[in-house]
């Protein structure tokens, strides 16, 4: 669909040609798209990004891109056009979105940046699809067999990270800056627990799974240092609670990959190998 070819320069004086690419997007199902993103020369092809329509889809592939370039601004590196060496500015990714500036967190010690967050985002949906095309190749009786997992059978473990994943972006909704993102979670009810069955369909779930990851994928790029810096008052069955934000934001993604896991297990051990399932696969090479 589109794509720039951009320079990069290291502060040691070595340079890297990089083809960012974006392609069309296409439909998943009645409302989710999906979008295809690439940094050939660097990280090669991302998993497919997922929004909730066309628009959303696209935004969030040229997002991704616009962030990564941005990533690579550091340590007084450059990124320039080849063709005449003048600064990229960030406009092939949209004029209203410019490469962004990696500021440091300026919360406690530990805090993460707004920059942690998409690449958690990123990689909790490219995990989720790679989790459900692994249990598809089960069928329904095995999906559905108590395991003796913390939530009995894989269909219920996968259940259980929807439920904690809708529990925390409704509270999200409670935050000061009001993201537009997380708008779409009031027409989703709360679950009844964290046992809560969605679905014990893999197709349904599988839908309300990319819906939900498209909301956190756009949510996550609307966040800023400073709102991760706040504190967020929320209640759970003991009360009301009073925590910093950015630490919450690390809980849900830490609750995901810690069930996921459980998943993997159980599909292990039923004879299917998800693959690779480290962040370490995510995180970028500096040059």
């Amino acid at each position: 669909m589109a794509s720039q070819s951009i320079l990069w320069l290291h502060a040691d004086g070595t340079e890297t040609m990089i083809d960012a690419r974006i392609g069309e997007p296409y439909q998943v199902d009645t409302r989710t798209w999906a979008c295809p993103a690439a940094l050939e020369g660097v990280d090669g092809r991302y998993p497919d990004i997922f929004g909730d329509g066309s628009m959303q889809a696209l935004s969030l592939a040229m997002r991704l891109i616009a962030t990564r370039l941005g990533h690579m601004l550091e340590n007084n590196a450059q990124l320039v056009y080849p063709e005449d060496r003048s600064p990229w500015n960030g406009s092939t990714f949209g004029a209203a979105n410019p490469a962004p500036k990696i500021i440091p967190s300026r919360g406690r010690l530990g805090m993460p940046n707004r920059n942690d967050i998409v690449l958690l985002a990123t990689y909790n949906a490219a995990m989720n699809t790679r989790l459900y095309a692994a249990a598809a190749t089960l069928s329904k009786e095995v999906l559905l067999a108590d395991r003796g997992a913390f939530f009995g059978s894989l269909i219920g473990t996968l259940n259980h990270i929807v439920a904690g994943d809708t529990i925390w972006l409704r509270r999200f909704m409670g935050h000061p800056s009001n993201f537009p993102a997380l708008q779409a979670m009031a027409a989703i009810p709360a679950p009844a627990g964290l046992a809560h069955i969605h679905s014990d369909d893999l197709e349904t779930l599988l839908a309300h799974r990319q819906r939900l990851d498209a909301i956190i994928n756009a949510f996550a790029t609307e966040v800023t240092d400073s709102d991760l810096a706040q504190v967020l008052t929320y209640r759970n069955s003991r009360g009301e609670c009073r925590k910093q934000f950015g630490s919450l934001l690390l809980h849900l993604f830490n609750h995901q990959t810690h069930h996921r896991g459980q998943a993997t297990t159980l599909l292990s051990q039923s004879g299917v190998d998800v693959g690779v399932t480290d962040l370490l696969e995510w995180i970028p090479e500096h040059g």
